[in-house]
């Protein structure tokens, strides 16, 4: 076929570049495909990332008002689940990282298991909360009061002094340790009495036990006693 006036009119390094010019289009387009494809996978990862994230942010959520909720409407039996695990857990906790064992000791877990579910799951509730409650009737309500007016009642500042003083004055000294140790020595004790070996070793153990617990709890209990009902035990299973 000839070749076109115009064509023949041109030059020839012309004539050459018209002819290939579309070629590196064509191929920077293919090169860049890749590209796309790779950027869209990574939009498309972002994506469902995102919204697993905020499915996992529900579902966090959702637990977390689900505990609160049962805490609320059931809290003796928050409490003795809370009480139970924290004690036993804190046990292991001192056995592996503080003590350094090689091997757990789950005889000595098992006495904070008993005293952690039993002590301060049921006992202490029926102390803090039912005891209390008795004794001092207006401190439900002194707990449920916002701080700026548990500050200005004073009838409930006086019962906040005594339910603080019998907490570390009449129970620690009186009924707390002297289970503990006997707890402790039947789990752990020789074969000998349980009761007075247990008493035995809460006498030589007894001043400086409780001097370091009024020293923490004396004022830690100002908050315990002035939370809300539902939260008071758990708060005091900290102890």
């Amino acid at each position: 076929t000839a070749a076109s006036p115009t064509a023949l009119a041109r030059p020839r390094h012309l004539v050459t570049s018209s002819l290939v010019a579309p070629l590196p289009c064509s191929m920077f387009r293919l090169l860049l495909r890749p590209v796309a494809k790779a950027r869209a996978r990574y939009h498309s990862t972002v994506a469902g990332a995102g919204a697993a994230a905020s499915v996992a942010a529900a579902e966090t959520v959702a637990v977390g008002e689900g505990t609160l909720t049962f805490a609320r409407t059931q809290p003796f039996k928050f409490n003795i689940i809370v009480a139970t695990v924290k004690t036993a857990l804190c046990d292991l906790l001192v056995q592996r990282y503080i003590e350094k064992r090689d091997t757990i000791d789950w005889k000595r877990n098992g006495v904070f298991v008993m005293f952690g579910g039993a002590y301060l799951g049921v006992f202490q509730y029926g102390l803090y909360v039912g005891l209390f409650q008795r004794l001092w009737p207006g401190m439900a309500t002194f707990a449920a009061q916002p701080l700026s007016q548990k500050l200005r009642n004073a009838a409930g500042l006086r019962d906040l002094c005594k339910q603080i003083a019998f907490d570390n004055f009449v129970h620690y000294p009186f009924i707390y340790f002297p289970t503990f140790y006997c707890i402790k020595e039947g789990l752990q004790g020789d074969s000998g009495p349980v009761v007075a070996g247990g008493l035995a070793k809460y006498r030589a153990n007894g001043v400086e036990d409780n001097l370091k617990m009024w020293a923490l709890w004396i004022p830690g209990d100002a908050i315990v006693y002035a939370v809300p009902l539902w939260m008071r035990q758990t708060a005091a299973t900290a102890r």
